[in-house]
């Protein structure tokens, strides 16, 4: 009786730790997929929308980085998985490198979105590009150190495959809460305020991945440690051996990435196909969708139930469904009056695609980590960092296949080139708030801006004269030392978008009065800049006209109004629709028809394993 009273404490004090492990495990995600959200998920958008670089330069940054940055993953990855399988510390075999991972993430993110190319655009755009990739690189280098070493904790936490369900679900739901919190700022604080926007995100993200990497670290006790023999110690040539041998990661791993490619363009380009179709303003998709998210992450936590009922087949068939009715509905909105396109028409086929990808996702992941124990069963090691380090390399391929992708549709649809002024106006908005602050350099720029303008708007756009009459104001802007006009980057070509723009006129920061720069004429100039008040710019302003009723003048949704779009229109809605259905199909028949080790397989292994330990101790013995 007193034996059993020994194991039963024994027990109870290991579920104990398992469901500590479990929150402060997953809890701590929020931080490091904030910043990976924010890089994989904005970066480009926020390039595309907040800087001024020409396609060469914007194609360019994109290529190297999807290209360069995955050649460097194929070794970094893997490498990091070696590393980090044969590292030993007192600390923990995975803690240190997910705390020193996560700072070195942080400082790098900081870096990224706050490093901007202001200046000429010809000159500074390139050395931009050339800044930008180095230290991509360098992120890439220490969000793998910390990825790998915090996914291939999982495995150590626990054995049991019920268990491991619960914990892979909660990381995932509160990953939802990191990324999902990243896209509710952007989508809602973004437009018209894009740079001072990016630059706070990245300082909360920045913050974030350290402190609660820093809690996982001092919270979650890892499992223990196996000794390894000199056979099992690894290197770079064993590690690709490792992973070559084990055909259930290779299948499961393509599947991750085929998938991963597909569920990924429309979240990356929702945001240009909601600008194109409905405005340059995310506020009202984004309090829709951010509803939509809190059902979708309390959807996420009732996993285990459903694993209960269902196997994981099971619910990959009921979710490629989901996500399929998504994705069919999204590519029907706007076309002729049937489904009008709207926030609530698009969040309801984004509520189909993303419950039913959360799903889909859980169950790779679950599938993907199960590998370890299918490791163990075919050589005898469990090698947890290097296995799990397949899914990152996954994710990476994945990411620079969307990036590539996102590029190429951006650029030949046209959508690039139409975001450009929307990207000049946010560069002037900026750099008129920051650096024209008198109230001579303001009539400056004002009278400037409107002479140039008048001389463009009577020539023909496209023509010999109109292209020639561009060059020479550029030239003349660029020639002139401490210009007003060249410390904010004007370019003779947005110069008719610039007119557009709202001058605010505010008396103790109430608002007294706006124009437009094209109505501040010479003879308004001087009544309407007066001492005494302050001024900002801007193209995003909402008032009240003579009937009470609020009107939103928005720039940047005129800029796409007022441009023909039907074939941007019908590549973009192609792109994020019919391309990841094929994709999706294309992931879900490989794990149902090429990968092997589901709940049936995986409590054989488990049998068979523990069988094994058991001849083993009684050889030990005798």
């Amino acid at each position: 009786m007193k034996k059993d009273n020994i194991v039963l404490d024994a027990s109870t004090l290991e579920e104990r730790e398992f469901n500590r492990n479990k929150w402060f495990f997953s809890i701590g995600g929020i931080g490091r997929d904030m910043v990976y959200a924010l890089v994989s998920g904005y970066f480009f958008m926020y390039v595309q929308f907040g800087l001024t670089l020409s396609v060469a330069q914007f194609a360019t940054l994109s290529i190297l980085i999807g290209v360069l940055g995955r050649i460097w993953d194929g070794i970094n990855d893997p490498l990091m998985g070696t590393i980090i399988d044969a590292a030993h510390f007192k600390w923990g075999k995975f803690k240190p490198w997910i705390f020193w991972g996560a700072v070195l993430t942080g400082v790098l993110l900081l870096v990224l979105f706050n490093v901007r190319p202001f200046g000429t655009q010809d000159i500074y755009g390139w050395v931009y590009v050339g800044i930008m990739v180095v230290v991509y690189l360098l992120w890439e280098a220490a969000f793998t150190m910390n990825d790998i070493g915090y996914w291939g904790a999982i495995p150590s936490l626990s054995r049991d495959n019920k268990k491991r369900d619960k914990l892979t679900s909660m990381v995932i739901f509160f990953a939802g809460i990191g990324s999902g919190f990243i896209g509710i700022f952007v989508g809602a604080f973004s437009p018209g305020n894009i740079l001072t926007a990016y630059t706070i995100y990245s300082i909360v993200a920045c913050v974030s991945i350290i402190g609660f990497q820093t809690m996982v670290v001092c919270t979650v006790k890892e499992g223990p440690i196996e000794e390894k023999s000199d056979e099992e110690k690894g290197s770079l040539i064993k590690t690709f051996k490792i992973i070559f041998k084990n055909k259930q990661l290779l299948w499961i791993a393509l599947g991750y990435l085929v998938y991963d490619i597909g569920s990924g363009i429309l979240g990356a380009l929702i945001y240009n196909l909601y600008y194109l179709e409905y405005g340059y303003d995310g506020g009202t998709l984004v309090t829709v969708m951010t509803l939509l998210g809190v059902v979708n992450m309390i959807l996420q936590l009732l996993y285990p139930k459903i694993a209960k009922r269902l196997t994981r087949k099971q619910i990959q068939w009921i979710a490629t469904i989901m996500m399929t009715i998504g994705y069919v509905w999204i590519a029907l909105l706007g076309w002729g009056n049937i489904i009008p396109f709207g926030p609530y028409t698009l969040s309801v086929g984004y509520l189909f695609t993303g419950v039913g990808g959360t799903y889909f996702y859980i169950t790779l992941l679950i599938n993907m980590t199960n590998c370890v124990e299918y490791n163990e069963y075919l050589t005898g090691h469990r090698n947890e960092a290097i296995v799990s380090a397949v899914r990152p390399l996954m994710v990476k391929f994945g990411t620079a296949a969307k990036s590539l992708l996102t590029t190429l549709i951006l650029i030949f649809s046209g959508l690039y080139v139409l975001s450009q002024d929307v990207a000049n106006l946010e560069t002037q908005r900026n750099l008129f708030n920051d650096k024209i602050e008198s109230i001579e350099d303001m009539k400056y720029y004002v009278n400037k801006i409107n002479e140039y303008g008048i001389e463009i708007e009577l020539l023909e756009e496209g023509s010999d004269s109109y292209n020639n009459k561009i060059q020479e104001i550029d030239n003349e802007i660029l020639t002139l030392e401490n210009d007003v006009l060249k410390n904010v980057q004007t370019q003779a070509e947005y110069i008719d978008i610039y007119r557009k723009m709202h001058i605010l006129k505010y008396s103790d920061g109430v608002l007294v009065d706006h124009l437009t720069i094209k109505e501040i004429s010479t003879d308004k100039i001087d009544s309407f800049f007066t001492n005494g008040y302050t001024y900002e710019a801007s193209f995003v302003f909402s008032y009240t006209d003579d009937n009470n009723e609020v009107v939103n003048v928005n720039l940047g949704t005129q800029v796409y109004k007022e441009s023909d779009t039907l074939t941007t229109r019908i590549i973009l809605r192609i792109m994020v629709t019919l391309l990841p259905v094929l994709l999706l199909i294309i992931s879900y028949f490989i794990q149902n028809h090429k990968y092997i080790v589901d709940e049936k397989y995986y409590d054989f292994m488990m049998k068979e394993l523990e069988q094994r330990k058991l001849n083993q101790v009684k050889t030990d013995v005798e």
